[in-house]
């Protein structure tokens, strides 16, 4: 048995009394877990169990099996100020589901979980926050996560020969990682032009803490998102347009 932090990526019924969860902790990354008589009335874990709630989890964990056990799970925050705003909560799922998608399982992720945990923090602090600040959060922890995960993207000169740029217009490749200069984004396949000022919020976003972030302004988020998802696909993958998002744009 062994006791750990982790937070609740997803959570299904199983049976007439159980559950399946999955979940992303610090040592040992994303794992799924049988939650035994999680959906019996009375049991500890009825209520606890739910997305994005932080756990304190007691496992029996077995290397190179699929479905670990869960016995025993006490809640340390349930963010419930996310719960009552549906903004918010279409935004915590964007984060869970870029963890999903993204982190192998049993591969610990220490960043990602502190990354994860003190962004769910922050919108719990933004109960009531204007869409759009909500949705700067959600930007500047995709790019972070990209950054926590390797893939830092290189926004304030060219990723090749680190040449600055004031243009008004500049390239984009997320294959090469970032911007690219007109000298070194001759031949590249994937630039696509982007308004400079679009880039360098983008930059401001990706380079201040989260509580500067209520005083960005900007501009250009249209641009930005698609900056960000593509960045997202190219490192990935994957088609990384989140039904999370779309559910976040709906409300």
């Amino acid at each position: 048995m062994e006791k750990c932090i982790g937070i609740i990526l997803s959570a299904a019924r199983y049976s007439e009394t159980s559950k399946i969860v999955s979940l992303l902790t610090a040592e040992h990354g994303k794992l799924s877990a049988m939650a035994k008589g999680a959906m019996r009335k009375g049991s500890p874990l009825a209520g606890v169990l739910e997305p994005f709630a932080l756990c304190e989890c007691v496992l029996y964990i077995k290397k190179n099996r699929e479905m670990q056990t869960l016995t025993a799970c006490s809640l340390l925050e349930f963010f419930g100020r996310i719960r009552e705003d549906g903004k918010l909560i279409a935004a915590a799922q964007a984060g869970l589901e870029l963890v999903r998608r993204t982190v192998h399982d049993g591969e610990p992720v220490p960043r990602v979980f502190e990354l994860l945990r003190a962004y769910l923090m922050r919108l719990d602090k933004n109960a009531g926050a204007p869409a759009g600040q909500v949705e700067k959060l959600i930007w500047r922890f995709m790019l972070h996560y990209l950054k926590v995960m390797g893939f830092a993207p290189v926004l304030h000169a060219c990723v090749r020969c680190g040449e600055k740029s004031e243009r008004t217009r500049v390239m984009v490749s997320p294959l090469a990682g970032g911007m690219v200069c007109e000298r070194c984004g001759a031949g590249v396949q994937d630039g696509r032009f982007v308004p400079g000022a679009a880039l360098r919020e983008m930059n401001a976003l990706f380079r201040c803490g989260q509580a500067e972030v209520e005083g960005l302004e900007l501009g250009h988020r249209e641009v930005l998102g698609d900056l960000v998802l593509g960045l997202l696909s190219t490192h990935f993958e994957q088609d990384m347009r989140l039904n999370s998002l779309e559910v976040f744009y709906k409300l």
